[in-house]
């Protein structure tokens, strides 16, 4: 962030449109500490991180037929999107 700060003050970085320099350093700042929450609920056991094996194992443990598994919103990805189907019966 204190990078970033620097590189808007000096006019370094493009801004989006319509969004002013403190603005966008508060956004990222918020950003970044809400990801930081999730990490320590991973670490609390309130959450968890599921590799993509892993997380067609949950979903056919739940009696769903996993279709197909994509990484999804950017790269590393940040999510997976499993199209699963519940089987007849």
């Amino acid at each position: 962030i204190a990078r970033l700060r620097e590189k808007l003050e000096c006019g370094d970085t493009q801004l989006i449109e319509g969004w002013t320099a403190p603005r966008l350093v508060a956004a990222l700042r918020d950003y970044i500490n809400r990801a930081a929450s999730l990490l320590d609920h991973e670490v609390d056991g309130r959450f968890h991180f599921h590799e993509q094996a892993e997380f067609e194992d949950v979903l056919r443990s739940s009696g769903l037929r996993v279709l197909r598994t994509v990484p999804a919103f950017g790269e590393p990805a940040l999510a997976l999107v499993s199209v699963a189907e519940k089987p007849d019966g």
